[in-house]
């Protein structure tokens, strides 16, 4: 998808167009950092994170602001959209010329990186002091985490359950 993001005024000088990006997960993020060179771009997300989910590292969660120099990050919950304006939770109100909701799935989570960290490091131990361990699931997320798990901790048992018949098949229904 390819969106013009460029309009004239009358002095013929070029403005660049306002986006209001509501949520900040894999798909509105991607779309901020790709389009924060060229349009005024607000993100809006109850987080002020992207988080990966691989692993247990400290690299799978990472600041809005350490990859968006150019956007404005809003840690806010979107309340209403009307034709021309996003207004937050909090009263805010963001004018666009293109809107984009990118919310994703509901998923209660801490709003801060280092809530989110405190809870992977809860979960870190119970990986470390468990004798095995179970991973559901085949797909790129599951294989990876057990793949994470099988390095990090080289003695542990490993099992990854998979309920069709090649790992890493994508099926959609």
């Amino acid at each position: 998808m390819c969106v013009w993001l460029w309009g004239s005024t009358a002095a013929g000088l070029v403005e660049k167009k306002k986006v209001v990006v509501i949520g900040g997960g894999v798909g509105g993020s991607l779309l901020a950092y790709h389009i924060q060179s060229f349009a005024d771009v607000v993100l809006i997300d109850e987080k002020e994170y992207f988080e990966m989910v691989t692993s247990f590292a400290v690299r799978s969660v990472i600041n809005h602001s350490d990859y968006l120099s150019n956007v404005r990050s809003v840690i806010l919950i979107c309340f209403s959209i009307t034709d021309s304006e996003v207004v937050t939770a909090g009263g805010q109100t963001f004018v666009y010329d293109y809107v984009v909701v990118a919310t994703g799935h509901v998923e209660s989570v801490p709003k801060s990186r280092t809530e989110r960290l405190s809870q992977y490091e809860k979960e870190f131990e119970k990986v470390k002091s468990a004798n095995s361990v179970l991973v559901v699931g085949g797909g790129p997320t599951g294989v990876e985490l057990a793949g994470e798990i099988a390095v990090d901790f080289p003695d542990k048992k490993v099992i990854l359950v998979h309920r069709g018949p090649k790992l890493l098949r994508v099926c959609w229904f």
